[in-house]
């Protein structure tokens, strides 16, 4: 595979027909692929936050499974970035999460950092910690505390964000997990990624999008795979 000083790689056919490309691997079967920049969106109220943060705690804890998928990839190396709740709550949701596991010795591959208020120098703070604790995924709860423009609705601030997010990921060859918020009402239409807050540009970004909701149910969530670049999901 011949690769020139641009951007683009340049691959004949003769060359594609000599190149094996290495198969998909996943660090939680079929919900989470190794090395994909992956987006969890969902309903206020769903608890994205805990799904996210349990399954994070339980690769880090080197569990066996997570909500009935096999973890296939234990005891990786976890940063979870928090924008939103700040280091108190943060600190209470993972004691919470903690104590309903039957044993924890996770905490040498759990880093949590949490963001003080309004702060300019967040992702310049973020790489210097992926540098430091070295993650193999990283968690970014949520994508709108996280943008540098909080107007959504625009496609190009939707790639000031995600051009971020792949510098850090082709830079440290991470995976990536973005939590995301739904857009306000809109029920009626079920688990749709058109339900997302945000322009076109963050579906076509994402390579794996799990979206989740509360339900009238209030210990019953639901959530749904409803895209994946180049995997088989449910």
């Amino acid at each position: 595979m011949k690769i020139n000083k641009s951007s683009y790689s340049i691959i004949s056919g003769a060359d594609a027909e000599n190149y094996e490309p290495e198969p998909t691997s996943f660090i939680i079967d079929t919900l989470v692929p190794k090395g994909f920049k992956t987006v969890l969106a969902g309903t206020t109220g769903s608890n994205k936050s805990y799904f996210a943060m349990q399954e994070g705690m339980s690769i880090a804890n080197g569990e066996v499974e997570f909500l009935g998928f096999k973890i296939l990839q234990p005891g990786l190396k976890v940063l979870y970035v928090d924008t939103e709740v700040g280091k108190e709550e943060l600190v209470k949701r993972f004691h919470r999460i903690k104590n309903n596991f039957e044993e924890w010795v996770g905490s040498g591959n759990f880093l949590m950092m949490s963001k003080n208020g309004v702060s300019n120098d967040f992702w310049t703070q973020l790489k210097k910690q992926v540098i430091l604790f070295q993650p193999d995924i990283i968690y970014i709860d949520c994508m709108y505390n996280a943008a540098t423009n909080k107007d959504l609705t625009k496609n190009v601030n939707i790639f000031k964000f995600t051009d971020l997010i792949t510098s850090l990921h082709d830079e440290f060859n991470v995976t990536t997990r973005i939590i995301h918020h739904f857009n306000k009402g809109g029920h009626e239409f079920g688990l749709s990624m058109d339900r997302m807050s945000g322009a076109s540009a963050l579906q076509n970004w994402a390579e794996h999008l799990t979206l989740i909701t509360y339900t009238n149910v209030p210990s019953l969530r639901l959530f749904k795979i409803v895209k994946s670049r180049g995997t088989d999901f449910p």
